[in-house]
C-alpha cells in the first residue's frame, strides 16, 4: 500500500525525513483543507530569525477539497516570497546553483494551491536527485493504511525537533540552529549534500 502525504509549499524537512522511506508515495489532494498548517506556507531563516512565508487563497467555504483551493493574487506575494527568500539565502552557499531552477515557481501564476504544491515538490526531489515517485490522489481517503497527513501540523513537526540533526545555517550566529524549516533551507545550506541529509537523518 503506498503511503498518503498532504499537499505542502516547500515542505519542512520533517516531511522529507519520512518521504525517503519509500520509492512510491501518493500525495493527497481531496483532504478538506484544514488551517494553520503548512499546506499553504513554509518557513525560512531569516536575518531576524524565522519568516513564515503564506500564500494567500480565496475566501472558501467549510470543508473544501484541497485541489478546490485556488490561489489569490490580490497582493504580490509571489515578488514578496521570492524577495524573502533571496534576503534570507542570497549569501547561502548554493543560493546561486539552485535559484534559477526555483525562481519560475515564484513566476507562474497557478491557479490552484495544489498545483502550487506539486511544482514545489518535483523541483525539490529533482534538485535533490531523490528518486521518489508520486501521484496524486483519486479521491478521500479517511483511513489510509500509512497516513502522513497530521506531520504538517504544528505538534507533530515539534516532536520531529529534536531529530533535526545540524547544518550550518546562514543566520545561525544571530539565532543559533533552527531545526525543522523549510526543504529550502536544507537545498541552499547543503547544495547536493541535502539527498545524504534527508537520508541518514535519524528518527
Amino acid at each position: 500500500m503506498q503511503p498518503l502525504f498532504p499537499s505542502s509549499y516547500f515542505a519542512p524537512a520533517a516531511y522529507f525525513f519520512e518521504l525517503v522511506k519509500y520509492k512510491d508515495v501518493i500525495i493527497d489532494v481531496h483532504e478538506h483543507f484544514p488551517k494553520q498548517t503548512w499546506r499553504n506556507r513554509c518557513s525560512i531563516y531569516s536575518p531576524n530569525g524565522v519568516q513564515h512565508l503564506i500564500v494567500p487563497i480565496h475566501n472558501r467555504k467549510d470543508k473544501t477539497p484541497l485541489n478546490e483551493i485556488k490561489i489569490s493574487y490580490a497582493e504580490r506575494w509571489q515578488t514578496n516570497h521570492w524577495r524573502s527568500i533571496e534576503a534570507a539565502y542570497r549569501k547561502s552557499p548554493f543560493f546561486e546553483y539552485y535559484e534559477f531552477d526555483l525562481k519560475p515557481i515564484f513566476e507562474n501564476k497557478f491557479e490552484y494551491l495544489s498545483q502550487l504544491n506539486n511544482a514545489a515538490l518535483s523541483s525539490i526531489l529533482q534538485l535533490t536527485e531523490l528518486t521518489i515517485s508520486k501521484e496524486e490522489s483519486k479521491a478521500y481517503n479517511p483511513n489510509p493504511e500509512k497516513d502522513y497527513r497530521p506531520i504538517l501540523a504544528k505538534v507533530q513537526l515539534r516532536e520531529h525537533n529534536k531529530n533535526c540533526k545540524r547544518y550550518q545555517q546562514a543566520f545561525e550566529e544571530r539565532h543559533g540552529f533552527l531545526p525543522n524549516l523549510s526543504c529550502l533551507d536544507v537545498l541552499f545550506n547543503l547544495g547536493p549534500k541535502s539527498k545524504e541529509y534527508f537520508l541518514t537523518l535519524d528518527t
